[in-house]
């Protein structure tokens, strides 16, 4: 402990408590999976060198994880299995209303938006395949960051 813990211990003793054993935490982990040792030692993927943070570790194992999607059927199958076991038909929507023209009317709407592919900026899948699309980045790469765009030719409908 530095003098700064050592002073916190002593005027907080919780606070210093839960500062040492997140430093603790933080000494102690490892990923096996961004280590490099003779199991790995041939293996090269986007990124190489030993990981020193925490951020390297997590960034050689996304790679190493789309490497694998890339170059191993296995391991492409069993993120398309995954990806439609979890997606399924799609989140589907649904709506509420009392009005049973207004309900038609929206229904209609949302099915030409999702059912096209006028809700994917490139044009290539409908809302079905951009969900599957994103659950198969999550258990490729652990996490996924969707951007809303909103273009002028969506905005006028």
């Amino acid at each position: 402990m530095n003098i700064l813990d050592r002073t916190i211990a002593a005027l907080a003793p919780g606070l210093g408590l839960r500062r040492a054993l997140a430093r603790s935490a933080l000494s102690e982990m490892n990923y096996d999976a961004a280590s490099t040792g003779r199991r790995t030692a041939g293996w090269r993927s986007k990124s190489s060198g030993p990981a020193n943070t925490v951020s390297e570790a997590r960034n050689r194992i996304r790679y190493r994880g789309r490497d694998l999607v890339r170059n191993n059927p296995i391991a492409r199958k069993a993120v398309m299995v995954i990806a439609q076991n979890v997606v399924g038909r799609g989140v589907l929507p649904n709506t509420i209303c009392e009005a049973k023209t207004r309900k038609a009317k929206v229904e209609g709407l949302l099915k030409a938006h999702f059912d096209t592919t006028h809700c994917d900026f490139y044009g290539r899948s409908n809302l079905y395949g951009l969900q599957r699309h994103i659950v198969s980045c999550m258990v490729t790469d652990g996490e996924v960051f969707v951007l809303r765009h909103m273009t002028e030719a969506w905005a006028g409908r």
